[in-house]
């Protein structure tokens, strides 16, 4: 008894500690769950004004770089300025060796250079006049571009008449074919007459009814004709049995063959009546059907006369026909070796053409190198390099104890600085949106971010183009570039535009979230449950209009009193459930 009563008290407590265990999680269940859910801080959507800036970055240029050049290479000795110094009129800005140009040898290399390939021009031109392959009127006519283009013109039209005659071909062709065909019509129609003609008899013409007629009359006959064939067996036995009793004087015997063949010849009379009757209406019903017979094999022999004349003819037909298709050939043949010749000659002509082409490139060539040689001759270049006006050193690509260089400008010659003239400008480029561009106007101030870097720089806006690279989605804002110690070269970072503007959403910028779909804020909806609210995450697509440092104007499908996260201790997703900041 004390055993039972010990076991349902253990059962007891084991449930009630269930109970207490699932009541517990039951009621701390949401403080549970919310611990595990990121963290999130969220703000209003408010209205208020935002005064919008477009914001670039681009490289300092010089407004119009000046190249100082000398005509004729030659070592540097010194260097006088850096970039960015300031020179004045007249300021020695290098010093160079009194030798000659070091580069006169490779100038006289290159103009015998150009030399020896006029020689080999002319011998190309020469070696291919003398192959003994070019026909006469193009070696007459050789390197005379008419030529070449009075071949072309006799190639197309030569091309036209191969193309027609091509077509009459094909058409003379089909003539052959077409006469052909109906010459072999006509062969199969004689053949299938003669395979008629070999099946023609009295059982294929005619009626059923006359067919049948003559077979019943045919059977008549030959039940007479045995009638009167049996009948004559008889009397040739009876008269041969007579006369063997007339030879033995047996007359009674004889007697009696004599009452049988008297019985016998009167059958036969009758007999041969009937037999007689039969053969007439036999042969009356059989010239019915032999009379088809003659009329038929009249008619397909007619017809195969006939037929066998119109094969004959046609055979005279294609004859011609064919004549008329070989002659065309033939016509065809010799446009397409005046074709190929013609292909030929086209080929001299241009070759001639090319080759004289490069004798008059080759000798251009070599009279330009050697007149700017003759003129390099002659110059004189100063060992000191002054500044031809007062400006600012933009870059020095020389150093000492090296040649100077090729210059990058539109002048030839060698490069020894390149400056930018006293009070001429700098300025710089950045790319903008559309949206952006209409934001702003030429003759607007700009900013330099960051700005206690520089000293003195004003920009202003002096032109907003295309962008070539991003044609009708973007626009190049210029900005004229003015201040102290300025360089080309110098990346900055500019804001422009000052337009304050009243929005009815604006969101701070750490709100605004971008992915492949765009751009979307994540709003915080509450949803209630037993054991309390709960937080989701919701994804709402919106349109950034205007935007400062701090704040973004936006447009969407929300409202302006909606929550939108802003931070969150873990990345957050739409749909998922989230857990509010304590403020």
């Amino acid at each position: 008894m004390n055993e039972g009563k010990n076991k349902r008290e253990w059962i007891k407590n084991v449930a009630i500690i269930f109970l207490t265990i699932m009541l517990l999680l039951t009621f701390f269940s949401q403080t549970i769950m919310n611990y595990s859910l990121p963290e999130v801080a969220v703000q209003y959507v408010e209205s208020g004004s935002i005064t919008a800036k477009i914001r670039g970055t681009g490289t300092i240029e010089s407004g119009a770089p000046y190249y100082v050049t000398i005509q004729q290479q030659r070592k540097v000795e010194a260097v006088n300025v850096r970039p960015g110094d300031m020179v004045q009129e007249g300021d020695v800005l290098a010093l160079l060796s009194e030798k000659q140009s070091t580069d006169m040898e490779a100038k006289e290399q290159e103009v015998e250079a150009a030399k020896e390939a006029v020689d080999v021009a002319n011998a190309a031109f020469e070696s291919y006049l003398l192959s003994g392959n070019v026909d006469v009127k193009i070696m007459n006519n050789a390197g005379d571009a008419e030529s070449s283009a009075t071949y072309m013109k006799r190639i197309v039209n030569l091309k036209k008449q191969i193309t027609n005659k091509e077509a009459e071909v094909a058409d003379a062709d089909k003539s052959v074919a077409e006469a052909t065909n109906w010459k072999n019509a006509i062969a199969t129609q004689i053949q299938m007459n003669n395979n008629d003609l070999n099946n023609i008899s009295i059982n294929t013409v005619g009626t059923a009814e006359q067919r049948k007629a003559y077979t019943d009359a045919v059977a008549v006959y030959d039940v007479a004709a045995a009638e009167v064939a049996r009948l004559q067996e008889d009397i040739d036995y009876y008269k041969a049995m007579i006369e063997y009793y007339n030879g033995m004087n047996s007359v009674s015997d004889s007697d009696a063959y004599t009452v049988l063949l008297n019985e016998a010849e009167l059958k036969k009379i009758n007999a041969d009546k009937v037999l007689d009757s039969a053969t007439t209406d036999m042969n009356a019903k059989k010239a019915v059907l032999q009379k088809q017979v003659d009329d038929k094999i009249s008619f397909y022999e007619t017809c195969n006369k006939n037929l066998a004349n119109q094969e004959n003819a046609q055979d005279g037909t294609i004859l011609k026909l064919q004549n008329a298709k070989a002659e065309k050939e033939k016509e065809l043949a010799d446009l397409q070796s005046d074709y190929s010749d013609l292909l030929t000659n086209i080929k001299d002509a241009r070759e001639l053409e090319t080759l004289s082409d490069n004798i008059t490139k080759a000798q251009a060539h070599y009279q330009e190198l050697l007149a700017n040689y003759e003129e390099l001759q002659h110059v004189t270049v100063d060992t000191e390099v002054v500044a031809p006006f007062s400006g600012t050193i933009v870059s020095v690509p020389i150093s000492a104890g090296t040649d100077t260089i090729d210059s990058p400008g539109e002048g030839k010659g060698y490069t020894i600085v390149t400056m930018q003239r006293e009070g001429k400008g700098y300025t710089m480029e950045f790319s903008v949106t559309n949206e952006q561009a209409n934001k702003i106007k030429v003759g607007d101030a700009a900013e330099v971010v960051n700005s206690w870097r520089y000293d003195n720089m004003v920009l202003t806006v002096t032109g907003i183009k295309n962008d070539l690279k991003n044609p009708g989605q973007g626009k190049i804002v210029t900005l004229d570039v003015k201040g102290d110690y300025i360089t080309p070269g110098q990346n900055i970072s500019v804001s422009v535009g000052e337009k304050s503007a009243n929005y009815d959403m604006i969101v701070p910028n750490s709100a605004i979230r971008e992915d492949n779909n765009g751009k979307f804020v994540l709003l915080v909806e509450t949803k209630p449950s037993p054991l309390g609210n709960r937080y989701i995450a919701t994804r709402v697509d919106v349109q950034v209009i205007a935007s400062d440092d701090t704040k973004s104007a936006i447009s969407g499908d929300l409202y302006a009193w909606s929550y939108v996260i802003t931070t969150a201790t873990a990345p957050v997703e739409a749909g998922q459930m989230v857990r509010l900041a304590d403020n």
